[in-house]
């Protein structure tokens, strides 16, 4: 309501704060949709980017907000964007601490490149591999070759996708896990 009410009273739509950030920057970060999808219909710039480069999607991937990447997009924003390190928004998202395996196939599909390499020389696969985040990894490579010490602990990968947990299960030669994924299907 605060939101609108600014906006109605002809709030500066590129106002910036510390930091070169703007409400957008915000509101991706905090994954507020609402306030994101009024201030884009307001006519917020989906591509503004802050004194570290950093644009509203990167935010978005940045806090794993899955609902908000997806009004972003509505807006077409520019999926090669790069922070001041070179980080595209799956690289971000592989690297951030709550980011769920929905992030990163949101980002896909929206065709963020899996390839990009960071100004470090490092791709979004590297960053999840660096990070133990298993369940990225599969949906960047799905033939990647998990580590075998982690055969016996599959809670990183509870929120992989079904077919995802399906192939794991086949390919340790766990027939009653397969069985269980296939029956609840």
């Amino acid at each position: 309501a605060t939101v609108k009410l600014l906006l109605k009273h002809k709030a500066r739509m590129d106002a910036r704060g510390r930091l070169d950030r703007s409400a957008l920057h915000e509101a991706a970060l905090a994954g507020n949709t609402t306030i994101v999808k009024a201030l884009l219909t307001a006519g917020a710039d989906v591509n503004a980017r802050d004194a570290q480069n950093v644009t509203p999607l990167l935010e978005a991937a940045r806090a794993g907000h899955v609902e908000t990447i997806h009004a972003l997009a509505a807006h077409k924003p520019d999926l090669a964007a790069e922070d001041s390190a070179g980080r595209n928004a799956l690289a971000i998202a592989c690297q951030a601490a709550h980011t769920g395996s929905g992030v990163i196939a949101a980002l896909l599909e929206l065709g963020v490149d899996r390839h990009h390499a960071a100004a470090d020389g490092r791709k979004p696969i590297d960053y999840a591999v660096a990070a133990g985040r298993w369940s990225h990894v599969l949906l960047l490579d799905p033939d990647y070759t998990i580590p075998a010490s982690l055969v016996e602990n599959d809670e990183e990968l509870t929120d992989a996708p079904p077919k995802l947990r399906l192939r794991l299960a086949l390919e340790r030669e766990r027939l009653g896990s397969a069985h269980a994924l296939l029956a609840a299907d």
